[in-house]
């Protein structure tokens, strides 16, 4: 079980992971391995942490997860919205990236 501050840190790197990669899709097992293996996250999320990170994002409608009559499998890419909200953030926290 997560404390509320990796949920909320699993959200933020699940959104970030997505924005940067947009519009690809990835599986969640491929995003929790690579949030890992790059230390984005010191901690080892269980899957169904991952599926509640993503839904969590997917209501606030900043993933989607189009569904591939082929495959039972969901693969998560982030939205204009969470793109945005992504880079919104990074100006937030480093004001003058955003002058030209």
């Amino acid at each position: 079980m997560l404390t509320i501050a990796q949920q909320v840190d699993l959200r933020e790197a699940c959104l970030e992971f997505l924005a940067v990669r947009y519009p690809n899709a990835y599986q969640s097992d491929a995003i929790r391995r690579m949030l890992v293996r790059r230390q984005r996250i010191d901690f080892e999320p269980e899957l169904s942490d991952m599926t509640a990170a993503l839904s969590f994002l997917k209501e606030e409608a900043m993933v989607a997860a189009p569904v591939d009559p082929l495959s039972p499998i969901l693969a998560w890419s982030a939205t204009s919205p969470g793109v945005t909200r992504y880079q919104r953030g990074l100006l937030k926290s480093n004001p003058q990236e955003g002058v030209l």
